[in-house]
């Protein structure tokens, strides 16, 4: 049996109604026909799916998009006299008209063999999904078989989503890193003035108002510093792994060989918009940070070898206000 418990707003849960269960114990099970054993269940958004023991499909709930794979766009399950023998099989194009239905509804003493599937369908945890170009057919179009299947030298669908996933993830750091060094180097800062504050009201000794600042100035060169080559390391990383693995060229692919249905046409176009925002954005960052620490160590060898101090200062400030401005303000977007 199955027992589908929640929300039910659309009929997911089977039971012929739009009400809501939250006591799994009050239900008999869902009715799917009196030659219906399940094997496996998947749950979508809004819709249900129930697989049989010989592969046959039926499915009931939200249908706004045809999901049921139904041929219309109605929503099942909702209702009364939906469900049971009145719920079809979903139709996956196999050899056969319709999945074989078991003669008695009692569950058999083994597990019947799988039913062969054609080269252009997949079996997955799921049930039968067919694919709109046949891979052993060579004047198709083979690229969305191959991704999905893995079987060339091209990007695979696992391989592009755990892509996406570490760039997500490597911005995600990226933005942590600037923002805790830019907090930390104001921390040192806000501490210092305190400190000077206090002492300039005779709480204690007083400072040399012109020389406070130069006591935190390494200190706060040293976190900027470190914030700058944590930042390269990590945005060049980042550019690295869009550039080599050519991402922004497979998800091309993917729109311009029609793989997905034409509802995520325009989710594949915002995705190859963003990772090249994302590649030329993280390139600038990278870029300005190696500006700014050869504008900080240009300026320490000119205080050191010719006894500039003024262009240092000014080397150092520059430093400063791109790590804690401009990098920011780039990894924010």
């Amino acid at each position: 049996k199955i027992k589908c418990f929640g929300r039910n707003n659309y009929g997911q849960l089977g039971i012929g109604t739009t009400t809501d269960v939250d006591t799994p114990s009050t239900l008999t099970g869902i009715d799917l026909g009196s030659n219906f054993v399940p094997r496996q269940v998947a749950a979508g958004w809004y819709h249900t799916c129930a697989v049989s023991t010989n592969d046959g499909i039926k499915c009931f709930g939200d249908n706004a998009y045809g999901q049921l794979g139904l041929g219309h766009t109605n929503n099942v399950g909702d209702g009364p006299n939906e469900m049971g023998d009145n719920l079809p099989f979903v139709d996956v194009g196999l050899n056969t008209a319709s999945p074989t239905i078991l003669a008695t509804s009692s569950a058999p003493t083994s597990t019947p063999s799988l039913a062969p599937i054609a080269p252009n369908e997949i079996r997955t945890l799921y049930g039968i999904c067919s694919l709109q170009t046949a891979c052993d057919d060579v004047s198709k179009n083979t690229y969305c078989c191959n991704y999905v299947l893995n079987t060339a030298e091209q990007v695979s669908q696992k391989q592009l989503f755990l892509l996406v996933k570490t760039v997500r993830d490597l911005n995600i750091a990226s933005m942590v890193s600037d923002y805790f060094f830019v907090l930390v180097a104001l921390g040192i800062l806000l501490s210092a003035c305190l400190r000077k504050a206090l002492r300039s009201n005779n709480y204690s000794f007083v400072d040399d108002s012109s020389s406070w600042f130069d006591k935190i100035k390494p200190a706060l060169l040293c976190v900027t510093v470190v914030g700058c080559l944590v930042d390269v390391g990590i945005t060049f990383t980042i550019v690295g792994v869009i550039s080599q693995n050519d991402m922004i060229d497979a998800i091309q692919q993917l729109y311009d060989n029609r793989c997905y249905s034409e509802a995520s046409y325009q989710t594949l176009l915002e995705l190859k918009g963003q990772l090249e925002t994302v590649l030329i954005l993280d390139a600038v960052e990278g870029a300005l940070d190696v500006l700014s620490l050869l504008l900080l160590f240009g300026g320490f060898a000119m205080r050191c070898g010719f006894d500039f101090a003024g262009c240092a200062t000014f080397a150092e400030a520059i430093h400063s206000f791109m790590f804690c401005v401009f990098d920011v303000a780039i990894i924010s977007v």
